[in-house]
């Protein structure tokens, strides 16, 4: 009968006490609200979460979230470097981690360190979530085309998705652009008929389409 190596036995113990921390973290986090945690606490089990497993990648993740929460930048960003060489192998669960991070300065209003986030994301994989966010930041930005470029990109990358479309879509009709995005919104709607926000740029864009076109303005003479 084959024995396990010292090694193997050492290893386990420590990858479950940092699971262990992990999930308190997020009890923690959670009963904030109600007085029966803080963030503090959670913050404390998460470092010692990531003592124990440095790479442990939810322990990087929400320690991540909470250093952008707080606005202790530069280290959320360290922390997302450090989750994106230990997800190398895992695309599925970097675009988790990289999107986590991103969201919790868009609900702050932080576009720029959002757009930020998704920028270096790509750089690792090319997911359709870090493009459709990436697209959705520069909107918030003014930089329209840049919008409609990462909206396609999304699509094409996953064009099973819904979403995706109506957001392409509704990129399109902020270029002023509402004949290419009627086909785009209608298959949506048709992939996903309970997706209301879908329904809603369909609405608005055959609106635009069927408003009258403006008439010409009359030259103004030279002032005498």
């Amino acid at each position: 009968m084959r024995q396990k190596s010292s090694r193997g036995t050492r290893a386990y113990p420590r990858k479950d006490a940092a699971d262990w921390e992990v999930s308190g973290a997020i009890a923690d986090i959670a009963m904030a609200p109600w007085g029966m945690g803080s963030t503090k606490t959670a913050e404390a089990r998460l470092r010692c979460a990531l003592k124990l497993v440095p790479d442990h990648p939810e322990g990087l993740n929400l320690l991540a979230q909470v250093c952008a929460q707080t606005s202790r930048h530069k280290e959320a960003f360290s922390l997302l470097e450090r989750g994106i060489a230990a997800l190398a192998t895992r695309p599925a669960d970097l675009v988790l981690f990289g999107t986590a991070l991103a969201e919790t300065y868009e609900a702050r209003k932080d576009f720029r360190r959002a757009k930020a986030v998704y920028e270096r994301c790509l750089q690792a994989v090319d997911a359709a979530g870090f493009h459709s966010g990436l697209g959705y930041c520069l909107g918030k930005l003014g930089d329209l085309r840049g919008a409609v470029r990462h909206a396609e990109a999304a699509s094409k990358l996953a064009p099973g998705r819904a979403n995706y479309l109506s957001d392409w879509g509704w990129s399109l009709i902020e270029v002023g652009r509402p004949a290419e995005a009627l086909p785009l919104l209608e298959r949506a709607v048709a992939m996903d008929p309970a997706d209301e926000l879908a329904h809603g740029n369909l609405e608005h864009c055959r609106m635009l389409l069927s408003a009258p076109a403006p008439r010409p303005r009359k030259r103004r003479g030279k002032p005498k």
